[in-house]
């Protein structure tokens, strides 16, 4: 897996994330978000970039991030002015932590802050290792009670690999039950989920269980 980066984003970035911390890195225009791996879409926002695309078009990114993909990340870069001393830089103060506060309440957007563009890679390799790592294999402990049956309908379709509660919704968009979604072909899945999900949840639906002796 390697990381895409938007061709806009600072060059220093992509050659922190490929030198220092080994990740593969290519870059192209993308039309969502600055960074993309696994299904985590980052979009980077200096303190004024943020201050000044709250106007318009920085409500458009969160959408079209949230609508895309399952992981949307929101990084915010710089140092947040103290305006204890100073009116200009409280209203500044004010207006940045507003902000803030109002994608972490309003859209549900983790939002991670760096002081600087070193910060900002580090960040970006750590998520990338962590989104790349290999999930240890556990029997997960199973939530029963007090789940409604869409719930339960959600969870059985988000056990497949690249399928988050917001896809698993989709698909049920398009289809009223879990025999509904057994029977369509991988081409009719493609159209709902793209080709390399489809590709996954149609191998988890149809390919044979092997049993496995307890130890």
């Amino acid at each position: 897996m390697h990381l895409r980066i938007d061709n806009r984003e600072p060059k220093e970035i992509g050659i922190q994330l490929s030198h220092n911390h080994g990740i593969e890195v290519t870059y192209e225009q993308l039309p969502i978000g600055d960074y993309l791996f696994s299904d985590v879409c980052v979009e980077r926002k200096t303190i004024s970039d943020l201050l000044q695309s709250s106007r318009g078009r920085l409500w458009n990114q969160l959408k079209n991030m949230k609508d895309n993909y399952d992981r949307p990340v929101l990084l915010v870069e710089g140092y947040i002015p103290n305006g204890i001393m100073n009116n200009d830089a409280l209203k500044i103060e004010f207006n940045v932590l507003s902000i803030i506060a109002s994608i972490a309440l309003g859209w549900g957007i983790p939002i991670i802050p760096t002081h600087n563009q070193r910060q900002t890679a580090l960040e970006l390799s750590i998520m990338f290792t962590r989104s790349s790592a290999k999930k240890k294999q556990y029997l997960r402990p199973v939530k029963k009670q007090g789940l409604s049956m869409d719930d339960r309908r959600e969870d059985i379709l988000c056990m497949a690999p690249g399928i988050g509660r917001k896809t698993a919704r989709r698909i049920f968009n398009n289809v009223t039950s879990i025999s509904d979604i057994c029977s369509l072909s991988e081409k009719e899945l493609e159209n709902v989920v793209g080709s390399k999900r489809a590709r996954k949840l149609y191998e988890l639906l149809h390919d044979e269980y092997t049993p496995k002796g307890e130890k």
